[in-house]
């Protein structure tokens, strides 16, 4: 007797998921859901360089101005940015024929639909890289990371 497969319609039970996955949540939106996948991230390479060394080694500087202020600030532009945008198009084309500009606009959404679903995936690798370097280069490159090591010079 096969063990039964979930159908790909219903989404899986709890006992299905593993504990410590990142699982979207229903109705989540987007911009919530990534705030929350590189939390998690950060938050996981934080609490490993404190458990490995303790609070000292974390650069809470660093971790203020290159993580927390730029993941509040980036969509707060980008948000400010297509807007404009948006508006500059709207105005830009106000007095076209609705049939004309929509011809025009069909085929430019498809190009961009094309470069939007191929970056989509681009930065799922930078982000594997980049855990992966620091986990091989972390305990060399901090010399309380390991017992008895000493400081490169």
């Amino acid at each position: 007797m096969s063990p039964k497969v979930p159908n790909a319609q219903s989404p899986p039970r709890k006992s299905e998921i593993p504990s410590g996955s990142f699982t979207p949540r229903q109705n989540e939106r987007p911009l919530v859901r990534s705030l929350r996948c590189y939390s998690i991230l950060i938050g996981g390479l934080v609490g490993s360089g404190i458990a490995a060394a303790g609070l000292e080694v974390v650069k809470w500087n660093g971790i203020v101005n290159k993580v927390l202020v730029p993941m509040v600030v980036a969509p707060l532009v980008g948000l400010t940015l297509a807007f404009l945008l948006a508006v500059g198009i709207m105005r830009a084309f106000r007095r076209r024929s609705p049939g004309r500009v929509n011809r025009g606009f069909t085929k430019v959404q498809l190009g961009s639909s094309f470069f939007a679903s191929l970056m989509h995936g681009a930065n799922d690798g930078q982000k594997f890289v980049g855990v992966m370097t620091a986990l091989l280069v972390g305990p060399a490159g901090s010399p309380g990371a390991r017992p008895g090591s000493t400081p490169p010079s």
